[in-house]
């Protein structure tokens, strides 16, 4: 079944505007767009993520030189594979994070946008199971989706300009969690 997804989702990268037309390309019959993606581009969308999760570990993890990064490091490492490997489908994706915007597609947006920042947290090395866990994973939603988003509008040659304001954020992020530890160290004994 997942081959089949992975026809129709190419199609529909590739040149379709909807998934009939990724169905039809696919030169599958057209009740196969029900069967493959029940509740439609949700479905969709969601089986691109976790395809586009699987394909940014891969990469990671054939990454000789991952492992000698630092953890700032290896995450904006991580994210510029993810969106190095995406940067041909941009306007595709793009049209999916808009589609997603909708509220009605608001847990679908939040479940996956969790699943890429858990992922993201794992390949760096993160092994936190208290409130540390879940603050790394909300900060680094937020840093994810502004990067996203200026990267959506990056002409910039080989988007230096994205890497540059995905390196910004992360530091401020850093500076943030310095900062709090400080506090916690002068007020909790």
């Amino acid at each position: 079944m997942n081959q089949l997804k992975s026809k129709v989702l190419n199609k529909y990268l590739d040149s379709a505007d909807t998934i009939a037309q990724a169905v039809e390309q696919a030169e599958l019959d057209a009740n196969y767009s029900q069967i493959l993606f029940p509740n439609g581009m949700v479905d969709l969308i969601e089986f691109y993520n976790n395809q586009a999760d699987e394909q940014m570990v891969k990469a990671i993890e054939k990454d000789k030189d991952f492992a000698k990064l630092g953890t700032t490091a290896k995450v904006a490492h991580v994210i510029k594979t993810r969106l190095q490997q995406q940067a041909k489908y941009k306007s595709k994706i793009q049209g999916m994070f808009k589609y997603l915007l909708n509220p009605l597609h608001a847990a679908t947006a939040l479940k996956l946008k969790y699943n890429t920042m858990d992922a993201i947290w794992k390949l760096a090395g993160d092994a936190s199971n208290d409130y540390n866990f879940y603050t790394k994973r909300g900060l680094l939603g937020i840093v994810y989706m502004r990067t996203i988003n200026f990267w959506f509008n990056d002409n910039s040659k080989d988007n230096q300009d994205t890497w540059a304001y995905l390196d910004k954020r992360l530091d401020e992020v850093v500076s943030v969690g310095k900062n709090i530890s400080s506090l916690k160290a002068k007020f909790i004994p």
